[in-house]
C-alpha cells in the first residue's frame, strides 16, 4: 500500500468559546479540517478529501486519540489518526491508506495556517 507523504501535521486550535469543547466539537472540527480543500492536508497530500467522518473522542482530555475517514480525490479510503493536544486543539497525526496499521508518523506543530516542517536538518 502507499503511504502519503505529509512532512508536516497541524494542530488545531478550536474557536473559542463560554464553556470547554465537547466531544462532538472535536469530531465535528476534525470533518471540516479534513474537508478543507485549502487546507494544509489537502496541500500536503496532493489530494482533496470527501465523506469525512470522525468518531467522536471517549473523553476531551489531552492524549486521548480518535479516528477519521475520509475518500480521497483519486476514489482512496484514507485514515486519520487524531490525538487531543490541549484544552482547545487536537493533532491529526497522519494520513494513511485505509486498513494501514503504520501509524509511527511524528506528529508536527503549527498552527492553523501555518505549516512545519518536521524534516530533520544537517
Amino acid at each position: 500500500m502507499r503511504r502519503l507523504a505529509v512532512s508536516s501535521i497541524a494542530v488545531i486550535a478550536l474557536a473559542a468559546a463560554a464553556c470547554s469543547p465537547d466531544e462532538s466539537t472535536f469530531k465535528d472540527s476534525a470533518e471540516d479540517f479534513i474537508e478543507d480543500d485549502d487546507g494544509e492536508i489537502a496541500t500536503q497530500a496532493g489530494l482533496t478529501f470527501t465523506d469525512a467522518a470522525c468518531v467522536e473522542p471517549e473523553s476531551t482530555e489531552e492524549g486521548a486519540t480518535f479516528l477519521c475517514t475520509a475518500t480521497g480525490s483519486d476514489g482512496q479510503a484514507y485514515e486519520f489518526p487524531a490525538r487531543i493536544s490541549g484544552d482547545r486543539e487536537f493533532e491529526i497525526t497522519n494520513v494513511l491508506p485505509a486498513g494501514t496499521t503504520d501509524d509511527s508518523a511524528t506528529p508536527g506543530t503549527a498552527t492553523p495556517g501555518t505549516t512545519t516542517d518536521t524534516t530533520p536538518t544537517s
